[in-house]
Parts: C-alpha cells; structure tokens; sequence
C-alpha cells in the first residue's frame, strides 16, 4: 500500500472512510488495508476511527471493512487473511464506546456468518461474497459462491437486530478466477502461480 495507491482509489471511488447516519443506525467504512502500513494516511483514519464515539452516541452500528476483523482460519498465517492483531486490538479499543451490532468484510470471497465476543457483546461477524469469483480454496462453513448480501435493521443493536441475507445474482456469471485474465496477469506480475 502506498499513499499514491490511497489517492487513486479515493479519486475514483471517494472517501476511504466514512460514516452515514441511517435512521437510528450508524453505518462505518473504513480502509482495513491501510492498517499498519505506516503511512499518513493511515493515522488520519486512527484519528478518525478515535473520533466515532462521540460521532455516534447510542446508535446500534454495523462496521464495514475489506478484511474481516477477526481471523477465521487461525492455522492459516501466512496470508493477510485478517486485520492485524496489533491493529484489530488498537481498533476494538477504538470502537469500545460504541454499540456495535456487527462486522461486515468481503476479503474471503465467500458467505459466512458467525458470532464473535466484543467486551461484554456478541457481535455478529458477515464474510460477503464476492460479484467477481468466488473462492473454495480456505474450507470451513462458508458458501463460496457468488452474490452480495443484503442486510435487514431491527430495532435494539443487538446482534439479532441485524440480518443478513446472501443473495445470488441471475446475472451473475460463475467462473474460477484462472480463467480471468486480468486475475491471472496480476498474479504473474506478483511472482504467484496457481
């Protein structure tokens, strides 16, 4: 990650970070990415990240990162499955003041749902699929097929306000990511072959 890569991504898709306050819910973006990278960018989103409880009061709220906050493959470590752990504690300590309801990623290309432990709450933890291709290759209680989720808000925060649907596209093309040659070509250029 570098800070030119941030710009050009904020240039064509807007801010990396963000927060919309929906109706009595509070919605949070933020870049995963960036996280103990070192750049200035990076520490402008702890500063941020800082700043949403008082931001967000009582709202029940529903995060959104690339990677998922907690590893769900812990036997895997030589891949950047996760957040990393020394960011993940510095980012639950961030969100301590706040009545986090969920987590939602879509790193891991494939649908799962699972409750994970956040101080005194359970804190519903989504992996969305992927519109692009899906990946089998981690295993475990996951549907690795395309589509999106969609997420329905109750009242109350808790993990049970929230539910998430997985949702599969009629227009959705499935094939495995070696037959995209976009895919393939930037795999060659990282020196990874499949």
């Amino acid at each position: 990650m570098t800070t030119e890569r941030v710009a050009a991504f904020e240039s064509t898709f807007g801010p990396d970070h963000w927060l919309e306050l929906v109706g009595d819910w509070a919605i949070v973006g933020f870049d995963s990415e960036i996280m103990g990278s070192g750049l200035p960018e990076e520490e402008a989103q702890w500063a941020w990240l800082e700043s949403l409880p008082a931001q967000i009061g009582d709202r029940p709220t529903i995060a959104f990162s690339h990677k998922p906050v907690w590893n769900p493959y812990p036997a895997i470590t030589e891949h950047n499955i996760a957040i990393p752990d020394e960011s993940k504690d510095r980012l639950l300590t961030a969100f301590a003041g706040i009545k986090l309801a969920a987590f939602g990623s879509g790193h891991l290309h494939h649908y799962s749902v699972v409750t994970e432990t956040h101080g005194d709450a359970q804190v519903l933890t989504v992996s969305a699929p992927a519109t692009g291709f899906a990946h089998a290759g981690l295993g475990g209680p996951a549907l690795a097929q395309q589509g999106i989720v969609e997420y329905v808000l109750g009242a109350g925060g808790a993990t049970d306000a929230v539910r998430p649907y997985f949702r599969n596209l009629a227009t959705i093309v499935e094939v495995p990511p070696t037959d995209i040659p976009e895919f393939t070509s930037a795999l060659n250029a990282l020196g990874v072959t499949l």
